[in-house]
């Protein structure tokens, strides 16, 4: 990638931790409200993505869903997996003579509430606890592992996500957060596999296609990348989706993203197109302003160019680079006092100005006399 043509990929979901997009209150009958991603719903149960952890609740706990009050039609099913109806911030706080398993579960979610708060040692203790009560506890693995991810102890995060895998080889979130590992670590010939795995659990896995096919452009394989981001777009423009898990930021990342491979294929109009929407959605990525205004330099429309690159400066007025681009444009344009200025700026902001164009600059606006 030539790096004055494009700026480097944004890579979303924070590479560890995809941040949760709530779409659904959920009231109990205990009284207690929750907010989690729907991610399937039947007539005994519900499962929610409660801060990454997989829970389900049962019709016969919940009260309503977004308002809707719920009319349950079935009997209460027993042996609740994983259920979230005694969730408590502290395992201290529940009665001594609660059961293993919910003792289990306490654990978790007390973990999860410290992870949220950013308490990440507190919250791989409360899962540590939750493993040594049951061995086989697939989630706590998995969120100690993103716990350790958290922390930059990347071997222990995978160590966690493989003993999750073995545990249940049929849930794509731990070969997800390998993946995501594994392309931290620059594995991306062991990350890729992982991600694959993922969405064959889970087709409509619209993070998993988003980063593989980061990972795919990473490798050279464009035509994959441009597949595999089309179809994290394709699966997150629909809000009805249970499995749309891409926040709206993270789908203008995928525009942009596959914007950037566009351009680099020559395609500019397919890249001006992804950019431009890249902007819809995000209006303060000065990054997508940029890059679409270097789109337009290719098509020789020099004055869109400049509007974009004098937008990116509004947004980050102390962008050194962004001046430079900018006063190139200029030059290009033939309007030298506008590109000396903005050359100026871009040395007082600390940028190296090529000496040659310099040069160039100043023969052509009269300033080598």
């Amino acid at each position: 990638m030539e790096k004055e043509r494009l700026v480097i990929l944004l890579l979303v979901f924070s590479l560890y931790f995809p941040s949760l997009s709530f779409a659904e209150t959920i009231v109990l009958k205990s009284g207690k409200t929750m907010e989690g991603k729907l991610i399937e719903k039947t007539d005994k149960y519900i499962k929610i993505d409660f801060y990454g952890v997989p829970l389900t609740l049962f019709m016969d706990e919940v009260e309503s869903i977004d308002g809707q009050q719920v009319i349950f039609k079935s009997a209460a099913s027993l042996n609740k997996p994983n259920t979230a109806s005694d969730i408590g911030p502290k395992i201290e706080s529940q009665k001594e003579n609660n059961t293993n398993v919910e003792t289990v579960e306490g654990y978790l979610q007390s973990g999860n509430a410290y992870h949220k708060q950013g308490n990440l040692a507190q919250a791989i203790s409360d899962y540590t606890k939750a493993i040594k009560i049951n061995p086989n506890y697939m989630e706590a693995y998995h969120n100690r592992g993103i716990a350790y991810a958290d922390q930059g102890n990347l071997s222990q995060a995978v160590s966690d996500y493989t003993k999750a895998i073995e545990i249940n080889p049929n849930d794509a979130g731990p070969y997800y957060s390998r993946g995501v590992v594994y392309d931290k670590q620059g594995n991306l010939y062991q990350a890729t596999p992982d991600y694959t795995k993922a969405i064959e659990i889970n087709p409509m896995y619209a993070a998993a296609y988003y980063t593989r096919g980061t990972a795919y452009y990473k490798q050279g394989n464009v035509a994959q990348a441009i597949s595999d981001y089309t179809k994290a777009i394709e699966i997150s423009a629909n809000p009805a989706d249970v499995y749309s898990n891409l926040d709206v930021a993270e789908r203008g990342d995928a525009f942009f993203n596959r914007g950037v491979v566009y351009a680099e294929q020559g395609k500019l109009s397919e890249a001006v197109s992804d950019y431009t929407k890249a902007i819809e959605i995000n209006p303060n990525s000065s990054d997508a302003y940029i890059n679409r205004g270097i789109v337009y330099v290719d098509q020789g429309n020099l004055s869109q160019a400049i509007s974009d690159l004098t937008k990116a400066i509004a947004i980050n007025p102390n962008d050194a680079e962004t001046y430079q681009k900018r006063g190139l444009i200029y030059y290009l344009a033939k309007e030298y006092d506008k590109a000396w200025a903005d050359v100026h700026k871009a040395e007082e902001l600390g940028q190296t100005v090529n000496p040659e164009f310099l040069n160039k600059l100043k023969k052509a606006s009269g300033r080598d006399k």
